[in-house]
């Protein structure tokens, strides 16, 4: 627990620092302030004050740099290029009759009268009172897309690699190159 603020620790403890220094320690402050208030991205300064994290990260987000996440510049045919991000992380399972019934497009009331459709918690009509496609992702996009997937999630299922192997692999492979270890 501080028991003094952290402007008063500036003004006591750390009197002395350099005007740049004071400064970058002042706006330190003002971000702890703003986090403790319970500060939100729906408060209207949030990317005002954050502009330079804010296009960072959108920039990483557009390239692909960001693991777990995927950019969509749109859904939907003919849309406008306002972006999507899919959370590749929260990959949900649907079992094959429902997604089949969701291709044809899927009734909010036959799918709550089939009690092996309903109890499946993996789709909601809270939007709208249709299930079905919204889109088809073209090519290349789907290839990397699936590619970032099955990246991400590339050895599940795997058993760990064996340690005693790794071991011997390490101190055999550099001396057949030819490097010292």
């Amino acid at each position: 627990m501080i028991s003094q603020t952290l402007r008063e620790l500036l003004s006591t403890t750390f009197a002395d620092l350099k005007k740049k220094e004071r400064e970058k320690f002042e706006d330190l402050i003002g971000d702890y302030d703003l986090a403790s208030s319970g500060f939100s991205m729906d408060h209207p300064g949030f990317f005002a004050r954050f502009e330079s994290l804010k296009s960072g990260v959108i920039d990483e987000l557009i390239k692909h740099k960001v693991g777990g996440y995927y950019f969509l510049p749109s859904v939907y045919p003919g849309e406008a290029r306002d972006g999507y991000v899919a959370l590749l992380r929260e990959a949900t399972f649907v079992p094959r009759n429902l997604a089949m019934l969701i291709a044809e497009g899927l009734e909010q009331s036959r799918f709550e009268k089939d009690a092996a459709l309903s109890t499946t918690n993996c789709l909601s009509f809270s939007r709208d009172d249709f299930a079905m496609p919204i889109s088809q992702i073209p090519s290349p996009e789907i290839e990397h897309l699936l590619q970032s997937f099955s990246l991400m999630f590339g050895r599940i299922g795997l058993d760990d690699p064996d340690p005693e192997l790794v071991s011997v692999l390490r101190q055999r492979i550099p001396n057949r190159a030819g490097v010292t270890k």
